[in-house]
């Protein structure tokens, strides 16, 4: 999608920093004992027409990120679940955005070819949404066939899961919460891969 991000950025009036941005959104505070829920926003709510600028923005970098951009989703995602109310921390979060968009505004996907065979990569992010909410997330990609004579490789993803996922009582839940959300989304594309002619195996590695 050549020069479909800095046609955005310019529709938006965005103005580009000195500085480039590589971290589409911040990171959140390290803990070194236990990990507590990530603090209340109380910065002051934004007005109408700056609120209807940041919905305008993740709607269509959304669209952009499912295409060809998958890095910028998580940022997408939480910022997504605050745009009916943003707040002024908000709207910085969606500055840094666009500054790693415009640092990075070309983004491609490259596929090698494989035997068609549906493999994914599941993770969980504990508490690190707010209200003590977590984070699953899956890369889903087509690679060789899982044994001694083929090589495993990451290839251009077909799919990435990003979905916040209600309290867990730990991290190991939290991942098991991201493999099922992974799990459910695998079933459609290894049915999808079959009617397409790429039989998929049973066994599971």
């Amino acid at each position: 999608m050549p020069k479909y991000a800095e046609s955005k950025l310019k529709e938006y009036q965005y103005q580009r920093p000195k500085r480039s941005q590589h971290a589409p959104y911040p990171a959140q505070p390290a803990f070194t004992k236990s990990q507590k829920p990530l603090p209340i926003d109380n910065t002051p709510k934004l007005d109408a027409q700056r609120t209807k600028r940041i919905q305008k923005i993740i709607g269509a970098f959304l669209f952009y990120g499912r295409a060809v951009d998958p890095t910028i989703l998580k940022a997408l995602n939480s910022l997504s679940t605050k745009q009916s109310a943003p707040t002024e921390q908000t709207e910085k979060n969606v500055q840094q955005l666009l500054d790693y968009i415009s640092t990075h505004p070309d983004a491609k996907i490259r596929y090698l070819a494989s035997d068609m065979i549906l493999q994914i990569h599941s993770d969980a992010s504990y508490m690190n949404e707010p209200e003590a909410k977590s984070t699953a997330g899956g890369y889903f990609f087509l690679g060789p066939k899982n044994d001694d004579k083929h090589r495993t490789f990451l290839n251009g993803a077909i799919h990435t899961l990003c979905k916040i996922i209600p309290v867990a009582a730990s991290a190991a839940e939290a991942e098991l919460a991201g493999l099922f959300h992974n799990a459910q989304e695998a079933m459609k594309h290894r049915t999808t891969l079959q009617e397409l002619g790429h039989p998929q195996p049973s066994k599971i590695w």
